[in-house]
Formats: C-alpha cells, sequence, structure tokens
C-alpha cells in the first residue's frame, strides 16, 4: 500500500469519504430523521491550540493525515431534542469523545458501542438566535443634495435674513414682515445643515454599515435552499450587487467543500 496521499489524490479521497460518513451517523430532531447536507471537508493539521485547513494541498502522510467533516442538518426554529447515533467502533476504537455544545457550554460524552447515542436537549431559557443586523438606509436624493448644499445654505439664509432687516427698517409692519422672513431663512437653512449632516456617512458609521452587510450576506448562506438565501440577501444589498455576492459567495463555498 501506500505510505502518502498524493495531491491529485485528495478530492476523490475527501468524496468517498463523506459518502461513507453521511449514512453513518443517523440524525433525529424532534422525533425526525434527517438527512445530512455535506457543508465542508478538508484535510487538516493539528497544532497544540487548534486546527487548520491545509491550504494549499500538499501530498500528506497516510498514517497521520486528519480529515474534517461538517455535516449540516436543516431545521426550521430551535429544535427540543437532538440524538446522533454513531456506529464507527472496532477492536481498536472503542471509545469516541464527543460533546454537545450550546450557549450554556459544551456537554462533554463518551461514547462507546454499549451507549452509541449523543443526545442534546434544550434547556435554555433565553436562547439568543443568529438574527440579521438593522443597517442605516442610504441616504435619499433629497438629502444627498442637502449634505453636499449645506455649507452655502446656512450662510446664505443668514445673509438673507441681515438683508431683509436692513431693507425695511421703516415701519412696524415692514419690520415685523422682515422679522419672519428672517426667521424663515434661518430656519430652512438650519433644517437644511441639520438633514445633510445626518446624511453625511463619518469613518464610524460606515465602519457599522459595513460590519451589518457582512454579519447578514454570512448569515444568509446558513439556509441552503437558493430562495431562502436569496431572499434574506435582499433584505440588505439588491440590483447587481445582490447577484454579483450571490454567485461569488456561492462559487467560494464549493471551492471550499471540494477542498
Amino acid at each position: 500500500g501506500r505510505d502518502t496521499i498524493p495531491v491529485a489524490m485528495q478530492p476523490g479521497l475527501m468524496q468517498k469519504a463523506a459518502e461513507f460518513l453521511r449514512g453513518r451517523h443517523k440524525v433525529v430532531i424532534d422525533g425526525r430523521e434527517v438527512v445530512p447536507e455535506l457543508a465542508r471537508i478538508n484535510f487538516l493539521e493539528r497544532s497544540l491550540r487548534a486546527s487548520r485547513v491545509i491550504e494549499p494541498p500538499r501530498e500528506l502522510d497516510v498514517y497521520s493525515a486528519i480529515l474534517g467533516v461538517i455535516f449540516v442538518y436543516p431545521t426550521e426554529g430551535l429544535p427540543d431534542n437532538v440524538t446522533m447515533d454513531w456506529d464507527l467502533f472496532n477492536e481498536r476504537i472503542r471509545v469516541v469523545p464527543t460533546s454537545a455544545v450550546d450557549q450554556a457550554g459544551p456537554f462533554p460524552v463518551l461514547l462507546e458501542p454499549e451507549l452509541p447515542a449523543l443526545e442534546w436537549k434544550n434547556f435554555l431559557k433565553n436562547p439568543v438566535l443568529p438574527t440579521l443586523m438593522e443597517i442605516r438606509r442610504p441616504p435619499s436624493l433629497a438629502e444627498r443634495l442637502l449634505a453636499a448644499s449645506r455649507w452655502l445654505l446656512l450662510p446664505g439664509g443668514i445673509a438673507l435674513a441681515v438683508w431683509l432687516m436692513r431693507r425695511n427698517r421703516r415701519g412696524a409692519i415692514g419690520l415685523a414682515a422682515s422679522a419672519s422672513g428672517a426667521a424663515a431663512a434661518v430656519l430652512v437653512g438650519g433644517v437644511a445643515f441639520w438633514i445633510g449632516g445626518a446624511a453625511g456617512v463619518s469613518d464610524e458609521k460606515a465602519k457599522e454599515v459595513v460590519a451589518g452587510l457582512l454579519h447578514n450576506i454570512y448569515r444568509a448562506f446558513d439556509y441552503r435552499q437558493e430562495e431562502r438565501i436569496y431572499d434574506t440577501l435582499d433584505r440588505s444589498v439588491s440590483g447587481d450587487l445582490l447577484e454579483r455576492i450571490y454567485l461569488e459567495t456561492r462559487k467560494g463555498l464549493e471551492l471550499a467543500n471540494q477542498g
């Protein structure tokens, strides 16, 4: 037999491993068996603190190669009960360390041929489910125009007010009309300055928008159905950008799944 796994053999080996593992761990969610969907599969290398994907691929030792596989199990909302039955035991492997992890922390379990089931029960009192972030809407055309012209409108309003007051100095009626016109001019300039300022995007606001967009795009691909992904993306982006994000992210995920 071989002592190494050449790079050329690794994609086919990963595909066979995924198909093998797909049928060797039965998952039941709230009494209903769920068919697993492959999310990612990669060869990994271990360090003292973590594991990381081997990228770019390289020839591996057949006796120390580690394959990481992630399956997902679509479900609506947070379930009450999940069980997984594991049947990959032999004379050398009699105990398999596992862990069920939720917001309360990990729940480690040692699986054995006599006790091959990992079970998770929902005891969370106030679970926090992943949600989309509210993103500040883009400024309208009118707001953008006010933002661009606000430095002219407010000084212009003040100058107009001064001109009106000087033009009608005599007479109570003329003075009152001038005062009203001056107040209106200053008010219009002040409102334009306030609205235009709110429409501006500072560096801090830009960071918040970008962070929200990245979060929502990431969460959209939690769904497996294309319609759900598209509808979720549509809540944050639109037009050509939506289609480009969808296609490029989908392509990236497919490449990642292929290793």
